[in-house]
């Protein structure tokens, strides 16, 4: 006999599947996308890409500048280590002290023994010597254990700079020692004497040696004569003497005190001792300079300088008047200028003139100048015969 129930199950299934389709199709529109939906897409979508050609950009910009960054350090080391070995592979100069006045390139030859791409340039700093505590430019006396190489490179990516330092194998370290010498520090040897001009402001420094770095000092000097000259201590073992142009009763000082005239070499010369000092003792060295200028010429007054002198001798009587040139070196006189009566005999001016000739209305003038190496200076005598 049939089973009723279950027949009747399996068209209430294939009912309800009936009912879900045909609902589906009265839902179903040919209808698609609005305008705004896909300007909406297009508009995330193309930030999207924007991003991602930004990001991959930024990529390939950072890997270029990383390339350049990572080849500009790569060729300062290659370049520092090279260096270093061909120095230490010199036979001759294993070191060099005070190389000031060249390059470290020059000094070891480092041009000639380095292939360096044409993309890339090295310069030097200057260098650098030990001085005991810290690093400095001086390079005098004692020796300096170490130099300190600065050098930059320069390529693509930008530029690097990196210090290395040259020793002296030969160096000892510097024991405690009285100062035995006073230098010039220009030439680094003894000088006892100099040749200055008055009128040029001047400058000379000098060094001692020993250790601890002494301190310098000078014996100046008194007198008006002297009031250009100074000196100062530097504190790191130079002291500098020099004559101040603006220093003095003139403002060509230099050394020497304008106003009042030096009238010899004697009266040019001065000797000033330079001292250095330190804990263990001193050492002097004496130093003579010898100013040189152009002349000066005095009259009948007694001190300072004119341009005019006026003289009164008695008419027709033989007058001589003393011509006073102060110069270093000495002077020449000569007589410019002149009229009948009146002559120039080393610096002896002798006048006979006659009072109508040269008198207080109508007065005689004749020049006197004094000249040398340096300049040339001159003095016009007033001639005037009083009456009577």
């Amino acid at each position: 006999m049939p089973n009723l129930a279950s027949s009747r199950s399996r068209d209430r299934r294939t009912e309800a599947t009936t009912s879900f389709k045909e609902r589906c199709r009265r839902h179903r529109s040919d209808a698609g996308d609005t305008l705004v939906e896909v300007l909406l897409a297009l508009v995330v979508i193309g930030l999207a890409g924007v991003a991602i050609i930004g990001s991959f950009t930024t990529s390939i910009s950072a890997a270029s500048e990383h390339k350049n960054l990572a080849l500009l350090d790569a060729a300062t080391k290659t370049y520092v280590e090279t260096a270093q070995s061909a120095i230490t592979a010199r036979v001759s100069p294993l070191f060099k002290d005070c190389t000031v006045t060249t390059t470290p390139e020059t000094t070891y030859g480092l041009a000639a023994n380095i292939a360096w791409p044409t993309s890339y340039t090295v310069s030097y700093a200057a260098t650098q010597f030990w001085q005991g505590n810290g690093w400095g430019s001086s390079c005098l006396s004692p020796p300096h254990p170490a130099q300190l190489l600065t050098v930059t490179i320069t390529g693509k990516g930008g530029s690097e700079t990196t210090t290395f330092v040259v020793r002296d194998p030969a160096y000892s370290p510097a024991k405690a020692a009285a100062p035995t010498t006073v230098t010039n520090a220009a030439s680094n040897t003894v000088v006892a004497s100099y040749s200055e001009l008055t009128t040029v402001p001047f400058s000379i420094q000098f060094h001692g040696n020993g250790f601890p770095t002494p301190a310098m000092t000078a014996t100046l000097p008194s007198g008006t004569m002297w009031t250009g000259l100074s000196f100062t201590d530097n504190g790191d073992g130079f002291g500098t003497l020099s004559g101040d142009a603006t220093v003095g009763l003139s403002t060509v000082a230099s050394g020497l005190n304008p106003d009042v005239p030096c009238s010899s070499d004697a009266n040019c010369t001065v000797t000033i001792p330079i001292v250095a000092t330190n804990s263990l003792g001193t050492s002097t060295q004496t130093i003579t300079i010898l100013f040189h200028g152009a002349p000066e010429l005095q009259g009948n007054q007694t001190t300072g300088t004119s341009a005019t002198s006026t003289v009164t001798p008695a008419s027709n009587v033989t007058t001589t008047y003393t011509v006073v040139s102060t110069a270093e070196p000495a002077a020449t006189l000569a007589l410019t200028v002149t009229v009948p009566g009146v002559t120039l005999s080393g610096n002896v001016l002798t006048v006979k003139v006659a009072q109508a000739a040269c008198n207080a209305t109508t007065p005689c003038a004749v020049e006197v100048t004094a000249t040398n190496a340096y300049g040339i200076a001159t003095l016009t005598y007033s001639i005037q015969v009083p009456s009577g």
